[in-house]
């Protein structure tokens, strides 16, 4: 019997692991294994003057499978990428997409303007614009 060495597949599961730990410490509940989420869609977060700007890649969903809550100063995108309805005698040689649930909580800082919270989607790409409050704009000040 052979036992292969497989790093990435370890690494790929500890990180799971850490992922898992600590989405439970930061939103305050941890995942139940079985109802959690089978997949994380990857983020970039930036910081412009005006707004925080937070783009999800979701591709093969429609913005129909996508949710967007905004409670107590965290911002959570939750969803479902459906698996592919394809004949039942056909069988996978190797799989690399991800399907089924997802989800994704950011904690924001409290001088947000969460009445004007807008997000679009098109091709694939999730971006949600979440103004800063007009307190951390800056502004000229005038010498008298």
């Amino acid at each position: 019997m052979t036992i292969r060495f497989a790093p990435t597949k370890d690494l790929s599961r500890m990180q799971s692991e850490l992922d898992r730990l600590f989405d439970g410490l930061f939103t305050g509940t941890a995942r139940d294994e079985d109802a959690g989420p089978s997949w994380s869609p990857r983020a970039d977060l930036k910081d412009s003057e005006s707004a925080y700007i937070l783009i999800l890649d979701v591709p093969g969903m429609s913005k129909n499978d996508i949710q967007i809550n905004f409670h107590e100063g965290v911002l959570t995108v939750t969803g479902e990428r459906q698996t592919d309805n394809s004949e039942e005698s056909d069988k996978y040689v190797r799989t690399e997409r991800h399907m089924g649930r997802f989800y994704r909580s950011f904690t924001l800082p409290k001088q947000v303007d969460d009445k004007d919270i807008n997000a679009n989607y098109s091709a694939g790409v999730l971006k949600i614009t979440i103004p800063k409050s007009v307190e951390l704009q800056p502004r000229k000040i005038e010498i008298k």
